[in-house]
């Protein structure tokens, strides 16, 4: 029971934030049911499917105490209007051109850094880039987006790469998009690092780094090494990765399966809710404790 109670906590602390998103954009109650009930029955189904089973209406019904009929009614639903949520997801064309600028030889300089590309033409450096992702796209409309996302800019010497792919901007539903998918792969992971007992160590990088006494002043600094620091951690994941993937290396040995690597990284800095509330260093905390013991 009191794992049972401890497993409800862990999951209503995973909720929280979504039901303060939900509260944001007038999503009500009978609308996170919905959402909940077909959650559940899609995740059961793929349980049984990973297990061997058939996925019943019947056998999910008594896995998630969802009624028989709604089940049914969303199986239907979902597989007239939508595809699953475990579908795999790629990059968007922007992402991924953005990525071969930063990770193939032939768009670096000596120096390892993405140098400006030529876009005139045909034969341009540009186009390859942009071939180097599909051959189906038109460049011009590319480069048209890269502009106006402020991803590039045109110079002298050419095609000039101004954001990487974590700093480029992106709208609301982007960001909730990759929020989505870091929670989901943040779950997968820690699930993983306890279920697999055979390894002296954890399978996948969890790490949390917390300070609570800063100075807020100090903030915007921190921000910016925070920023550039983990920047440059997934620049050189990136390199480092696509010698591996055989999307952006051909030659890249392996015969096996397609298999996913993910490096999820983020930061944040609070300021104290009330800037008038004093600082207080460690020295000064144990004098405040001693006169008051």
């Amino acid at each position: 029971m009191a794992q049972d109670n401890r497993i409800t906590d862990f999951i209503s602390t995973m909720l929280r934030p979504a039901i303060r998103l939900a509260l944001r954009h007038s999503l009500h109650l009978q609308t996170l049911l919905d959402l909940i009930k077909a959650l559940l029955v899609e995740e059961a189904s793929d349980e049984l499917k990973r297990q061997g089973d058939t996925a019943s209406i019947s056998r999910i019904s008594a896995m998630t105490g969802v009624h028989r009929k709604d089940i049914a009614s969303i199986k239907k639903e979902a597989d007239e209007n939508r595809p699953g949520l475990s579908q795999r997801r790629t990059l968007s064309v922007i992402q991924r051109i953005l990525n071969n600028w930063q990770t193939m030889p032939d768009f670096r300089d000596p120096s390892g850094q993405p140098k400006n590309l030529a876009y005139f033409g045909k034969n341009s450096e540009f186009n390859q880039l942009v071939n180097s992702v599909s051959s189906d796209l038109n460049p011009y409309s590319v480069l048209f987006e890269l502009e106006r996302s402020g991803a590039a800019q045109k110079t002298e010497s050419g095609l000039k790469l101004m954001a990487n792919i974590e700093n480029l901007k992106t709208d609301s539903i982007s960001a909730y998009e990759l929020l989505a998918k870091d929670i989901l792969s943040l779950s997968e992971a820690v699930e993983e690092n306890i279920g697999d007992n055979s390894r002296p160590m954890a399978a996948n990088l969890h790490i949390r780094t917390e300070y609570d006494n800063i100075a807020a002043d100090h903030l915007p600094e921190i921000r910016d090494w925070l920023l550039h620091e983990g920047s440059d951690l997934h620049q050189r994941a990136r390199i480092f990765l696509s010698h591996f993937d055989r999307d952006i290396n051909p030659k890249a040995p392996g015969e096996t399966f397609a298999a996913k690597v993910v490096l999820g990284s983020f930061s944040i800095t609070e300021a104290p809710p009330d800037l008038a509330t004093p600082i207080i260093n460690e020295q000064q905390r144990d004098k405040n404790e001693t006169e008051n013991s």
